[in-house]
């Protein structure tokens, strides 16, 4: 589960069976602290909470930046397995 620990790009990957996640943000491309995804998307791939609420008041647009549906902010959820996929103690903050 995520890279070899050396501190490069692959560090910033999850990789489960055929499953590969990034725990950076799409938006901001920092690693995440808060994993969130709409309850209607169908991807793994999370984007960070606050990250999304920021750039979505600011631009107007509620779009899941992954797959472009539409989002209202009841329809956010933020993915506790996410971490767990990342081995546990993955999470930085």
């Amino acid at each position: 589960v995520g890279g070899g620990g050396g501190g490069g790009e692959d560090d910033d990957l999850i990789m489960a069976d055929d499953l590969e996640l990034t725990l950076r943000c799409p938006l901001s491309m920092l690693r995440i602290n808060e994993p969130c995804r709409g309850k209607s998307c169908r991807h793994a791939q999370c984007f960070d909470l606050s990250t999304f609420l920021e750039f979505a008041q600011r631009h107007f647009n509620w779009l899941c930046p992954l797959c472009s549906h539409p989002l209202e902010a009841s329809d956010l959820r933020v993915d506790a397995f996410f971490w767990e996929g990342a081995g546990g103690g993955a999470r930085r903050g």
